[in-house]
């Protein structure tokens, strides 16, 4: 079609699949409006305007960026990871962009009459003259962020795209990062934005806000296989035959994917399923380290070489890791302090050109549950009886007398509503220090979650699934694969297979402090015992390849005097001692000035 060209407005809906968008909506949004966010657009990032899909119609403008060849879809019940727009509003022109009819059968605007069909990871904006419903798939895979400026509503599947438009810094969004290493939902670095909530729908008439769940995790047990018998050994060979189907829709038809194997249950799993199916055009990818008790190459290539799948080993060197902060800062939309995100990066980076589609094994804590040690069980039910604990003094104690009674004591030290959260930045009492604000989460999402949990491990599957997992574990992949043009997909989302796990029996789930037991079956029919049992580490990205690099250059880079001043949200003087002490060989300070460089790197890099 001709750039530019008017056209009547259809007769039926547009529905497209992209890989990320970003758009405006107003009711008799003025030319003036339109030119101002056309323009953000254009400068954003260098941008080029003719890689886009451009949708206006009488009440907005939406910019669309494709999806790689190979990844493209237009059937949103089948996508397995992709931005979906539903165009229906009175169409002044469409440019760059092929055109697909709707179902007029989908109706975005009742929680879960369309969604609940969609598969994988997905994020939807349904655009209609007077109305804007924007949604975000259960899991929260694919992340949909909205604010209004100026009286015109802004919605974007990836914070980048508002590095042009003038939200200001929030300072709440700030205290987030120091503390959590990322922020959750729904709050954002940006004040005014806010995040859609993964099964929610958030719809705007030009007046008021609506927002409607239309998914919920259930935590009750499935009486089905007590009733009906049902063998172990049936369930397995469903299950199997699913995940194979799953991971067939998950892989490319023409290009080359990449499956993230560490060689734990996970992505072991989606190892099988790949061997299963087939599937030659599906390389492993391994990242490695020096240090061998991180070091996760080994165990990867003995389960790529079991099931005969290439192996492609990973290992970058620290410089590598440095010279790639620019890049990844550009790329997350929001400071991000998950170390595994860095490597991440790199290895995308440099494969960029090698694989057009990446497959990643995480998924399927949500509805397989994760058990609670006998530690974290007894620590939960403490803080139950006796509130406050964590005012305590319990630093005097000192750390070795025993495994369990370490572990209790950081539990017990900790706010009950963080029991399990994933990794502790600043403190309260260091925040107001830094920043002079006294950090108050009980309004967080995070914190009402406490009270709405009736067990410990429905606490630990809701913190990291409803929580941790949707604006880190998921957002880093997503973020990091659309900014380098690929995609990423998450086989263990599947549609069909959700459906059939959620109604596994749950000896099938967790036994004890044993978890995701039927997928331990299959690793046992498929793998040598010595791969199955074989304990594997915990993964911790070794800080000091990016702190200490160069003589700690990027510490004089991002945190002295004069950047720390520049940006003027923490204290310099308290900033400049810490990063003293850690030079020195204080290492004690290296998480909180972790926390600062990625919160000051992104500033510098990712804030346009």
């Amino acid at each position: 079609m001709e750039r530019g060209k008017k056209e009547d407005p259809p007769t039926g809906m547009v529905l497209n699949t992209f890989a990320s968008f970003a758009g405006i909506f107003k009711p008799g949004l003025s030319r003036e409006e339109r030119a101002r966010f056309r323009g953000a657009i254009e400068r954003n990032r260098g941008f080029e305007m003719d890689s886009a899909a451009v949708f206006e119609g009488r009440s907005s403008l939406v910019f669309c960026f494709p999806l790689p060849k190979a990844a493209e879809a237009h059937n949103p019940t089948e996508t397995g990871g992709a931005c979906i727009l539903s165009f229906r509003a009175g169409v002044i022109s469409r440019e760059g962009c092929s055109q697909t009819s709707g179902d007029p059968a989908y109706d975005f605007s009742s929680p879960g009459s369309a969604m609940k069909e969609f598969s994988g990871s997905w994020a939807l904006a349904d655009i209609e003259e007077e109305r804007i419903t924007l949604a975000r798939d259960s899991a929260g895979a694919y992340t949909v962020y909205h604010g209004v400026k100026d009286g015109v509503f802004h919605f974007t599947t990836s914070l980048t795209w508002f590095n042009g438009i003038d939200f200001s810094i929030d300072p709440e969004g700030v205290v987030d990062f120091l503390h959590f290493l990322y922020i959750p939902s729904p709050r954002t670095i940006f004040k005014g934005v806010e995040s859609v909530l993964p099964g929610q729908t958030v719809s705007y008439d030009g007046r008021a806000l609506r927002k409607e769940a239309f998914s919920r995790n259930s935590f009750e047990e499935d009486d089905f296989a007590a009733e009906h018998k049902v063998p172990e050994a049936e369930y397995l060979k469903a299950y199997e035959e699913l995940l194979k189907k799953s991971v067939q829709r998950a892989c490319p038809k023409n290009g080359k994917a990449a499956l993230f194997l560490s060689g734990g249950k996970d992505s072991s799993t989606l190892a099988i399923a790949v061997k299963l199916a087939g599937l030659e055009n599906i390389e492993a990818v391994t990242l490695g380290f020096d240090e061998k008790n991180i070091d996760e190459t080994e165990d990867a290539r003995v389960v790529a070489k079991h099931l005969g799948i290439p192996f492609v080993p990973l290992r970058f060197s620290p410089l590598t890791y440095l010279e790639g902060l620019r890049g990844f800062a550009g790329s997350m939309g929001q400071p991000f302090g998950d170390p595994a995100a860095i490597p991440l990066y790199a290895a995308l980076k440099q494969n960029k050109d090698r694989f057009d589609v990446y497959i990643d094994g995480t998924g399927n804590d949500r509805y397989l549950g994760i058990p609670v040690t006998w530690q974290e069980d007894l620590a939960w039910k403490i803080n139950q009886k006796i509130p406050g604990l964590n005012h305590l003094p319990w630093w005097r104690l000192g750390e070795g007398f025993s495994y369990s009674a370490d572990v209790l004591r950081r539990t017990l030290s900790r706010p009950r509503e963080e029991q399990f959260v994933s990794w502790k930045g600043w403190t309260d009492k260091e925040i107001f220090r830094l920043t002079g604000r006294r950090p108050d989460w009980s309004g967080h999402l995070l914190y009402r979650l406490y009270s709405d949990t009736r067990t410990p491990m429905e606490h630990k599957t809701r913190t990291l699934c409803e929580i941790w997992e949707p604006e880190a574990a998921f957002r880093k992949t997503v973020q990091i694969a659309n900014a380098l043009g690929k995609t990423v997909r998450f086989p263990f989302l599947d549609r069909d297979l959700v459906r059939y796990s959620e109604r596994l029996p749950s000896a099938l789930k967790y036994r004890g402090s044993v978890n995701k037991v039927i997928i331990r079956m299959l690793l046992e029919k498929y793998l040598p015992r010595e791969i199955v049992t074989k304990k594997k580490g915990t993964f911790n990205f070794p800080k000091d390849y990016i702190l200490a690099t160069n003589n700690y250059e990027c510490l004089r880079l991002f945190l002295s005097e004069e950047a720390v001043r520049k940006h003027n949200l923490v204290d310099h003087s308290m900033v400049s001692g810490y990063v003293e002490r850690y030079i020195k060989g204080e290492t004690v300070y290296q998480d909180r000035l972790w926390a600062l460089v990625l919160l000051h790197s992104w500033l510098e890099f990712g804030r346009h």
